[in-house]
């Protein structure tokens, strides 16, 4: 079917896997250039230097991981642990993980789902909500700044780019070939 093997993960328009065929990667080195360009911004976001800002500016350290968590709440209201998981692409030991160190921060709060006491679902306190609204309004006051040179245009452009990203990274399994030879 055209499939060149598990190290391809670059996909061409019209394929059977997901409507497209893994193809070779391209030998004028953009993709090389682009896990570069990803490394660097990975590695600059993963630095303490921000992190030290953002809780001395809120008052509380919540992790990267304890922010998206927060985040999952914001969006979903009351997520069960599970979704959570899911939505923040972690395992669910490590969203249990992050939900007791929100809970022993007093930012967030467990109780069974009321439709089905199976289910634990995780909801903000009137302080995580607070804390969480702090922190969106540090992380987007610096970004800002980061882009305040950019036109809207630009802006706009970096949000789709990013969007397409992120939902190929959440399409393309990281073991491609084995994704291409469940489908035949």
């Amino acid at each position: 079917m055209g499939v060149r093997g598990p190290r391809c993960l670059t996909w061409s328009s019209t394929c059977p896997y997901r409507g497209r065929v893994a193809r070779p990667t391209p030998p004028d080195g953009s993709v090389a250039r682009a896990e570069l360009a990803l490394e660097r911004l990975f590695r600059f976001a993963a630095t303490r230097t921000f992190a030290t800002h953002q809780r001395d500016r809120i008052g509380i350290d919540v992790s990267r991981a304890g922010y998206a968590v927060l985040r999952c709440i914001d969006d979903v209201g009351a997520p069960a642990l599970g979704r959570i998981a899911r939505s923040c692409a972690m395992d669910p030991a490590t969203v249990g993980r992050q939900v007791r160190q929100l809970e022993a921060d007093g930012l967030v709060e467990r109780s069974r789902d009321r439709h089905d006491g199976r289910v634990t679902v995780v909801r903000f306190t009137d302080e995580g909500r607070a804390v969480y609204e702090r922190i969106v309004e540090v992380r987007t006051e610096y970004l800002a700044g980061v882009l305040a040179r950019w036109t809207a245009r630009e802006r706009r452009e970096l949000v789709q780019v990013v969007d397409r990203l992120v939902a190929d990274l959440r399409a393309v399994p990281v073991d491609g070939a084995a994704a291409v030879r469940g489908t035949g």
